[in-house]
């Protein structure tokens, strides 16, 4: 079959997308072209689907089957994966414009994560091994870009115990 544009898959901005394999934070939509003397039968997950356009817009992966039969029986199968990734890299152990009077221990999570990179007074924390305790005073960033481009950022600072943070009660601090 030497025309399969029976089936047009594209992003939001409406751009066909290359499917060798996609792994994208955007929705993507599958429209089905119906041309005289073609069968276009498309299946997400293993399930049919019957619309001429489908809508995919939730985080997962998907497997699409398509399968295409013309009139004097040829038949052809393409499959693609789908990976949606629309969710935002997690920074625990610190919240954004939260000052310390004590260590912290920031952590990044992420299924896709690409990077992260933590600062301090501006200057980046070459070979930081993430789970490890943060006591020095001062203005800290993190920030955590997953292979998508979703990318979250976390400002935080640690000051040093001021004597008011301190009481004597019965010869304990």
């Amino acid at each position: 079959m030497k025309d399969k544009e029976e089936v047009k898959i594209t992003n939001e901005e409406d751009k066909i997308i290359d499917t060798d394999f996609v792994l994208t934070n955007q929705t993507i939509k599958v429209t089905k072209i119906n041309k005289e003397g073609i069968n276009t039968i498309i299946n997400v997950n293993g399930q049919e689907i019957k619309e001429d356009e489908y809508i995919i817009q939730n985080d997962g992966t998907y497997k699409i089957n398509i399968q295409y039969q013309n009139s004097q029986g040829e038949k052809e199968e393409n499959n693609i994966e789908i990976q949606i990734d629309k969710t935002y890299p997690v920074i625990s152990g610190v919240e954004d414009g939260k000052t310390y009077k004590m260590s912290v221990t920031p952590k990044v999570q992420d299924k896709n994560l690409q990077e992260a990179k933590i600062f301090y007074m501006e200057e980046e924390i070459e070979n930081y091994n993430w789970n490890t305790k943060i006591s020095q005073e001062g203005f800290y960033k993190i920030i955590a870009k997953d292979k998508v481009g979703n990318e979250t950022i976390v400002n935080f600072q640690i000051v040093e115990p001021t004597q008011e943070d301190y009481q004597v009660k019965e010869n304990t601090i």
